[in-house]
This record gives C-alpha cells, sequence and structure tokens, in this order.
C-alpha cells in the first residue's frame, strides 16, 4: 500500500487518528486566523493572518518534513503571542528523537515571547514561564519517544525470540530425523546383512544341487531366514514404536531390547550365517551406564555387518573390555580372499560409520576406524568411564597389613 502525499493515510497508520489530526489542524488554523484578524488593525492585520494561517498550515509537513515545518510555527509563537503552533512543533520534534531542533525551537520561543515586555522584570518572568512550558513540552516528547523505542525494540525482541525457537524446532527436528535414520541403518542393515547372506547360501547349494539330497540342512537355512527375519520386524517395530509418544513399543514378555541383548547371540547369529567370529569379553558389561552397553552392541553389529559385506570370509576378531577408566571395543577382521565380498547384497552408503562416530563423540570418546596395515580392516573406540559411573564399582582392595 503506497502512503499518501506528505506521509498521510501511509501503510501501518490508523485512518481514524489522521482524520482527527487534519481536523484539528483544519480548527486552529482557523482560529489562529480569526484572532488575529480580531487582535490586529491598520495595515498589519493582514500580513499577520497570513503569518499565523501560513505558521498552523505549515504543519501539515510535519510527517515529512518536520525541521522545516517547525520554522514557521517556532519564529511566529513568540512574536505573535501564539503558542499552539510552536509548542505542538517543539513537542513533535522531541517525540521522534530530534532533540537538537526541539532545544533550538524552545529556546526561539522562549526569547521571542521577551519581545512583548514591557520591562525587565515582565521579560524575566515571561521567558522563565515560557521556558518552563518547553522543557516540560520537551521532556514529554522525549519520554513518548523513549517509549516507542522501548515498544519497538520488544517487539523485535519477540520477533528474534520467535524466529530463534522456530529455528530450533527445526533444528530438533532435523535432529530427530537423523537421529532415526542412524538407529533405522543400525537396526536393519545387520538383520539384513545376514538375510542377504543365508539367501545366498541357499542359492548356491540350488545351482550345485545339492538341496534336494540334504533336507535337514534346507530346513534348517529356513529357519535361520525366519528367525533372523522375525528379529527384523521386532527390531523395527521396536524403533517405530518409540516414534509414538502416544504408546509404548510393545515386545513379548521377558525379550530383552535389541540394544542390550547380549554380544554372545549378536557373535551367534554371525557364525550361524557363516562368519568366522572370535569373541573376548572382560569385564562385566552391567556395571557400565545403559548408554555404553547400547553403543558397544551397536559398534560390534555395524562391525560384523561391514566385515559380512566386504570381508565374508575373512576371521573377525572381537575384544570387549568393561570398566573404567575407559570401556574399549576392537574388532578386527582379516584380509578377504577374492570374490569373497557380497556383490548381490545392499550397498554401503558410509552412513553406519559416521553414525557411530557421532553416538560415540556424543559419549564423550572417540572411534577409529580404517585398514590395519595388513590387508585387513580395524575399529577400535573408546568410552570414558569414570569410577562413578560403574552402577557395580569393584570393591577396594582389603588392607594386608
Amino acid at each position: 500500500m503506497r502512503s499518501a502525499p506528505l506521509g498521510w493515510f501511509g501503510s501501518g497508520r490508523r485512518p481514524w487518528v489522521d482524520v482527527l489530526y487534519l481536523l484539528a489542524l483544519l480548527a486552529l488554523t482557523v482560529e489562529e486566523a480569526a484572532v488575529q484578524w480580531v487582535r490586529a488593525d491598520g495595515p498589519w492585520r493582514l500580513p499577520r493572518v497570513a503569518m499565523a494561517v501560513l505558521a498552523a498550515a505549515s504543519l501539515l509537513l510535519t510527517r515529512r518534513h518536520p525541521v522545516a515545518a517547525a520554522v514557521l510555527p517556532v519564529l511566529t509563537g513568540g512574536l505573535l503571542n501564539r503558542a499552539v503552533p510552536g509548542l505542538f512543533s517543539v513537542y513533535y520534534l522531541a517525540s521522534i528523537g530530534r532533540l537538537g531542533p526541539a532545544l533550538v525551537g524552545g529556546a526561539l520561543i522562549a526569547a521571542t515571547s521577551t519581545v512583548r515586555a514591557t520591562s525587565l522584570a515582565d521579560g524575566a518572568g515571561i521567558f522563565t514561564s515560557q521556558l518552563l512550558a518547553q522543557v516540560a513540552l520537551l521532556s514529554f516528547g522525549l519520554w513518548l519517544h523513549g517509549r516507542r523505542r522501548l515498544i519497538r525494540t520488544l517487539h523485535a525482541q519477540v520477533a528474534a525470540l520467535r524466529r530463534e525457537r522456530e529455528l530450533r524446532a527445526e533444528q530438533a527436528k532435523s535432529a530427530e530425523r537423523a537421529r532415526i535414520a542412524r538407529e533405522m541403518h543400525d537396526v536393519l542393515a545387520h538383520r539384513l546383512s545376514l538375510l542377504v547372506l543365508h539367501a545366498g547360501v541357499l542359492r548356491d547349494r540350488a545351482l550345485a544341487g545339492t538341496v534336494a539330497t540334504d533336507p535337514e540342512l534346507l530346513t534348517e537355512r529356513l529357519e535361520l531366514l525366519r528367525a533372523t527375519a522375525a528379529g527384523s520386524l521386532d527390531d523395527l517395530r521396536d524403533v517405530l514404536g518409540a516414534l509414538r509418544a502416544d504408546q509404548p513399543p510393545q515386545r513379548v514378555p521377558g525379550a530383552a531390547a535389541p540394544a542390550l541383548r547380549g554380544l554372545t547371540e549378536l557373535v551367534g547369529e554371525a557364525v550361524q550365517a557363516g562368519q568366522q567370529v572370535e569373541l573376548a569379553v572382560t569385564g562385566k558389561a552391567e556395571s557400565v551406564p545403559t548408554t555404553h552397553r547400547l553403543a558397544v552392541y551397536r559398534l560390534v553389529q555395524e562391525a560384523l555387518t561391514n566385515a559380512r559385506k566386504h570381508a565374508r570370509t575373512a576371521p573377525v576378531a572381537v575384544r570387549v573390555r568393561y570398566g573404567a577408566p575407559a570401556t574399549t571395543i576392537e574388532v578386527r577382521n582379516g584380509p578377504g580372499r577374492p570374490g569373497g565380498a557380497t556383490s548381490d547384497g545392499p550397498r554401503s552408503s558410509g552412513y553406519g560409520l559416521v553414525g557411530l562416530a557421532e553416538r560415540v563423540r556424543s559419549l564423550g570418546g572417540q572411534l577409529d576406524a580404517g585398514p590395519d596395515g595388513r590387508g585387513g580392516f580395524l575399529l577400535a573406540a573408546q568410552l570414558d568411564t569414570a569410577p562413578d559411573q560403574l552402577l557395580n564399582p569393584p570393591a577396594p582392595p582389603e588392607d594386608t597389613a
């Protein structure tokens, strides 16, 4: 919406306020002209009326040119003994923060008012009364200006807080989406790679023609496929159920959460799928925080999944140590033979190690993953565990003295 000439009835303004202001200005102009017509006589009547009308009408320019609009009202305020236009100009300049012009205008009105004095004492009284009036107007105008600035500042702060809240909400949503994606990857990548491996074994045996001659092996492999698929559904149900705040995830009574199942079960699934895995665990898993156990489980799970994808025939050594000062995890697989990688399985996205590194950093630990220099791959992590974090800290040694 475009503003009208001279700044009246513009966007963001209340029309009824401008209407009242213009009506008051018209009435002031007529009143000033009538007063000068009655008071003056002789050849100065018309000039005084014209000056009074121009002084009052110049207030129309206050929105666009406040300083220029105050010149005539200030000069005629003291000379013609008509204070209203001049006082309004001083007040308006102070209310919009133009303190310098407002002080000059107030001083001029007070000084020119003494021209009408008939004695020194009369001049001092007029000057003092005018000065007090100007100070009162300046104070009120400055107070109003400060109040407007405070309101604008508060509105800006509220808008900034609203934007900050929206940004934080978006960041929280992004972080939650990333967490969900990481959890989905951790849960499904391991199970799906097992399904791919079991299905690949069955396919190879079918091509070799040995499936029909060994029905017990076929039954065992199909049962492994069924159990792995059922485990995938349970894990997926846990992840999706955690996203519903109005309904907690439903699990079979007595079943452990996927992240808290034992490493022995995890390694057993990998061995059943044909991997060569050696597991060595020292310390008690129950003595460290649940978040550390979850991280250990996911680290070993991801390492076994990557070894199955890229070096299926290579042996894997898993070393886990629970306790203070740190819980350590080391998973090393040897070099795979040519053709040992699962080319028909899901491609690696690279997000697994990124998510694990973020998880380990959030727990104050560090993660290193890369070639071990002997053709294999090494994943090593350390989760700092302070003694006061241990749920069942070891008892101090007894004094033998």
